[in-house]
């Protein structure tokens, strides 16, 4: 929910539901999920420095997003889809971010019987 959350704020101007932008995000997280998995097995079997994987990770992600945004959402230029796709994972992060941090206060400040 919080990349949908993320998807609506960037595409503001779009008047699609937000179960557009959940299913979306659904989709995006299934490949995230699958693209870790094969890292995973390229490190275990070829056993890559982890800074590269990371890198294709990181590249792997934003042009997948990119494309993403090309075919799902109205046709835009490449650069404005760089744009947007840059800006939802800068959104998401943070979300994600500000949660973590949220638990781990929470967990601090828990009391223990």
């Amino acid at each position: 929910p919080f990349l949908s959350v993320s998807l609506k704020l960037v595409q503001r101007r779009s008047r699609l539901p937000g179960i557009h932008h959940f299913i979306f995000a659904l989709h995006y997280t299934a490949f995230l999920e699958f693209l870790m998995i094969c890292i995973y097995v390229l490190h275990l079997t070829v056993a890559p420095p982890m800074r590269v994987l990371e890198w294709i990770m990181a590249v792997g992600s934003c042009a997948y997003l990119t494309v993403a945004f090309r075919k799902v959402y109205a046709p835009c230029a490449w650069g404005k889809a760089v744009v947007k796709s840059l800006l939802t994972s800068l959104i998401y992060s943070f979300i994600l971010l500000m949660i973590f941090i949220t638990i781990f206060f929470i967990a601090c400040c828990a009391q223990v019987d």
